[in-house]
């Protein structure tokens, strides 16, 4: 059974037969590795007028997992994503939820004293970025020595296959008294 057939919201605004397909994926990973088999030439994203293909943006992002795992990254470990929305940003975003890692989105419009804070309270392995804003981050590398960088404009090697059995997410939830809590999910449940 399809479990889209129990979400209100997906059945209100969702025609019947419509919702009879809409897939169930375990996890962001998953999704990707099928959608690459079967539309790895098609197009995927435009980003100032250069196009990508699911092929093309499947060989940046194993460059991205494979730099994660040599700075040894371990599944449910949070890694800052700070990018503009752009190609980069989706490169960088799924590079780190495929390899196992949370993915924590830093806006780019933050500050240089918030990237520091959000560094510490989310307690963030690394950052993932471009070289051009290193300066931006400087702060927080200055202040918080424990973290690594990566400038993903400076990848150019490697390739690593996606962690599946390793999908991670952190969810927003309401603890018995009404506060709001964060929660890691280890399990494959990663679209929930």
């Amino acid at each position: 059974m399809n479990t889209w057939e129990n979400n209100l919201l997906v059945t209100k605004y969702t025609e019947v037969a419509d919702v009879a397909r809409i897939v169930d994926y375990s996890c962001i990973s998953e999704m990707l590795e099928k959608r690459l088999k079967e539309y790895g030439s098609n197009l995927a994203i435009i980003d100032n007028g250069e196009q990508y293909t699911y092929q093309e943006l499947d060989v940046q992002i194993g460059k991205v997992r494979a730099e994660l795992l040599k700075q040894g990254i371990q599944p449910g470990d949070r890694v800052g994503v700070f990018y503009p929305n752009s190609v980069d940003f989706v490169i960088a975003s799924l590079g780190v939820i495929s390899s196992g890692a949370v993915a924590v989105l830093l806006p780019f419009q933050l500050d240089e004293q918030t990237i520091f804070g959000c560094s510490m309270k989310y307690k963030l392995k690394g950052i993932l970025s471009r070289s051009e804003w290193s300066a931006k981050l400087a702060f927080t590398y200055e202040r918080n020595a424990s973290l690594f960088s990566i400038e993903t404009d400076r990848v150019s090697e490697g390739y690593a296959k996606s962690r599946i059995s390793d999908c991670c997410m952190l969810r927003r939830r309401r603890s018995n008294r009404g506060h709001k809590k964060v929660s890691e999910r280890r399990d494959k449940k990663c679209l929930t």
